[in-house]
This record gives C-alpha cells, structure tokens and sequence, in this order.
C-alpha cells in the first residue's frame, strides 16, 4: 500500500514493521495468496507511479498512470489514466462515456457547475486508519 498526503508531499509505504517514506524511484511488489508477486507498483520519484500486472509469461504490463502534483500544506492534485487497451474493462470516471448521463451528478467547484461522473460503489465512508491508512495521514485529514 502507499499513501500521500498534501502535509507533507512524502509518499509512504506499508511495511511489515509500519510505514516507511518512499525516498527514491523503486518498484513495491504485492504477493497474492500464494506468495507470488503478481501485482505491484512503480515509483518514479514523487510525481509518478505506475500500476503493473504480471503476465503468463512472466513480463510485468502497465495497467495505469497515476501522475501527482503536490505543494506541501497546500494541495495535492491527481491524474489517472489508462492505456487505450484497457478502458473496455472498467466503468466510473475512468470508463467510456458512451452510455449516457446517468450516472453523472453536476456539482459546484470554485463557482463554476462542471459535470462528471461518479464511482459511489467505491465511496468510503470509514476513517482513513480504519481503511488501512496510517495513524498520521488519518489525523491530518480530520
């Protein structure tokens, strides 16, 4: 797991002992049940990670983007994205719009109505700590 947060802009990661800062470009591999990494993550300094797949043959896929930008104590931004190959597969924000309006919801940002899209099956509505975040990211973003 990794976290950041607007604080202090350091991505962490979820270790066995805790949580430890990510300081320099690496890849975080995730085992599955049977202890084979077949998942996992690649950091690219602090404004870039990609999400990877490992396939039959044993080569590592890019499944996604996920792009950062980030000014300590004041606002963290995010970007993902997809390659082309992969949108057929998933819905929400990420999705194909093809299917019409209903599930977009109009809301007001810095004065302006903007449509978009929703993922309410992916809503959280637990404390980040409860979710598996750490004790710090929680108690900054009460």
């Amino acid at each position: 797991a990794l976290e950041i947060t607007a604080k202090d802009c350091q991505w962490r990661s979820k270790t066995a002992t805790g949580w430890s800062a990510v300081d320099a470009s690496q890849q975080l591999l995730s085992p599955d049940a049977d202890g084979d990494h077949m998942t996992g993550m690649e950091v690219d300094g602090k404004n870039h990670i990609k999400f990877l797949m490992k396939e039959a043959q044993g080569s590592w896929q890019d499944l996604g983007n996920l792009s950062v930008r980030c000014k300590p104590g004041h606002f963290l931004n995010t970007k993902l994205s997809m390659p082309q190959r992969y949108i057929h597969l998933v819905g929400g924000q990420l999705g194909g719009h093809r299917e019409g309006k209903k599930d977009s919801q109009t809301v007001l940002m810095q004065g302006a109505a903007q449509q978009g899209r929703t993922d309410q099956e992916f809503r959280a509505s637990k404390a980040w700590l409860d979710l598996g975040g750490s004790a710090e990211a929680d108690f900054y973003l009460k």
